[in-house]
């Protein structure tokens, strides 16, 4: 009379209730990282608006782009000029926040 000596074991917990990513995150994290949000969610947002405000949206957005790289660009001139450094010799947006002292901020926009 007793339990059997299967009975008196404690249930054993699963090994797949271990904390973590799934394989299938992993990789997500992987590619917007390598990749970037923008690359992978461009193509949903044009098909959520259609064909008529998705054209629009994509030249805006490229317009957007090319004035953002003029910028730093400009930028660097601006910083070449007033610390007499030769010409061209910021070449990434890395070397222009060594520069002014605001490579702490590329560290964390770089790393987030």
């Amino acid at each position: 009379f007793g339990p059997s000596p299967d009975e008196s074991k404690a249930p054993e917990a699963p090994e797949a209730a271990v904390p973590g990513l799934t394989r299938k995150e992993a990789w997500t994290n992987l590619v917007l990282a390598l990749i970037g949000c923008t690359v992978c969610w461009l193509p949903n947002i044009m098909a959520q608006c259609g064909y008529l405000l998705g054209p629009p949206l994509l030249l805006f957005s490229a317009l957007l782009i090319i004035r953002t790289g003029s910028l730093i660009c400009e930028s660097c001139e601006l910083v070449e000029d007033s610390s007499n450094a030769r010409l061209g010799s910021l070449n990434s947006y890395e070397d222009l926040a060594r520069a002014v002292n605001m490579y702490k901020a590329v560290l964390v926009t770089k790393n987030t």
